[in-house]
């Protein structure tokens, strides 16, 4: 079934250039990404994973994920920046609000964006390098100012998996589970959400199981960074 999906993904990568929905590699490696996230509840995804590394030796084995942040979500301290990057994940940029970034004026968006890496870069010292624009939509003036962002691809990183498990009623564990495990291939990219106790518990469960899979299937699994620079 991976073989229909990754076809399916390499053909709408070729008609939308200016994104990234996976890399073209040899290698059994998958990014996986989380949205939405930047609440209290993230410190439970975090947990899952963490839980899922306690059984692996080799640190080079162990589970890394790209967190694509809402700034709005984060409380003043900024805590759960540091809880995302001490546990050797990624940041990403999702912006200050859970929104459709291409529905706002050009302006709007890269007030937006640019304030979104401002709050992250403060309190956190991470390398931003990936922005992923609100339920997957762009157009060509974000495009452009995104190219004018320091530091980032000059590509929108979206994913392998269209995201079901924020509409009803595919929002389960059990559907969830089953439909992004077809997308399982080398080079994809993966994501589910936070920013809701029902998305988190939904991610959480999944996580609890899709990470098994991963390792069934002697997959690596990495940040989108890891999978986007290392492997070929």
């Amino acid at each position: 079934m991976s073989l229909i999906q990754r076809s399916l993904v390499s053909g709408i990568s070729q008609i939308f250039s200016e994104a990234v929905f996976y890399k073209k590699t040899s290698s059994k490696v998958v990014s996986l990404t989380i949205d939405d996230v930047g609440d209290a509840d993230t410190l439970k995804i975090l947990d899952v994973i963490d839980d899922f590394n306690q059984n692996i030796t080799d640190e080079n084995e162990r589970i890394s994920a790209t967190f694509f942040v809402i700034t709005d979500y984060l409380d003043d301290s900024g805590m759960m920046l540091d809880e995302i990057l001490n546990r050797g994940h990624e940041i990403g940029n999702h912006g200050q609000k859970d929104h459709r970034h291409a529905l706002l004026t050009a302006t709007e968006f890269e007030r937006e964006v640019n304030q979104a890496h401002q709050i992250l870069s403060r309190k956190s010292n991470a390398n931003i390098k990936w922005l992923r624009p609100g339920q997957a939509f762009y157009n060509q003036a974000m495009l452009r100012i995104l190219k004018e962002m320091p530091g980032y691809y000059d590509k929108f990183a979206l994913a392998s998996v269209f995201p079901l498990d924020t509409f009803r009623p595919t929002d389960n564990p059990g559907f969830t589970l089953r439909y992004i495990s077809n997308f399982i291939f080398p080079g994809s990219i993966l994501v589910l959400h936070g920013g809701s106790p029902e998305r988190t518990r939904n991610t959480v469960n999944v996580l609890s199981q899709l990470l098994i899979e991963c390792k069934r299937k002697a997959y690596e699994v990495v940040t989108l960074t890891q999978l986007w620079e290392s492997h070929l």
